[in-house]
């Protein structure tokens, strides 16, 4: 992401999570459209650590999901309340963390590694099979 990508995500961000403005009116506001301001949105960091794989910080993923006290955890893909949050880790014990799950569902944010192996894999084999078939 570039830096006017990245301020722009900062901006949208904040006024989605900072406001009970819709997010028609905040998208017109910004001049994209609301599915692109989706597609900037980062989640809010609720504290504690996810009861499933310990990583912290668990996330509301929507303000909805503020609403309703439902966190989510953007290591493992644990959904659930705020009271089976552990406690939060300390900043020393705590170790950078890449989501493997999408920020906002139906998202393609990240291609798991297979499927880009795979891909690879299959140029590969059509090189190879053209190169032959021209040698002829």
């Amino acid at each position: 992401m570039n830096d006017s990508e990245e301020k722009l995500a900062r901006k949208a961000s904040a006024r989605y999570w900072e406001s009970d403005e819709s997010v028609n009116g905040i998208a017109e506001k910004l001049g994209i459209s609301k599915g692109r301001l989706y597609d900037l949105l980062r989640p809010l960091p609720v504290e504690g650590s996810c009861p499933k794989c310990g990583e912290a910080p668990p996330v509301y993923l929507n303000r909805t999901a503020r609403d309703r006290e439902q966190a989510s955890c953007l290591v493992c893909g644990w959904e659930g309340e705020l009271e089976a949050l552990g406690d939060a880790p300390s900043l020393e014990d705590r170790e950078p963390v890449r989501p493997t799950v999408p920020l906002h569902r139906g998202s393609a944010r990240e291609v798991p590694p297979l499927v880009g192996l795979g891909g690879l894999l299959v140029g590969l084999a059509l090189g190879i099979l053209l190169g032959r078939m021209l040698d002829r």
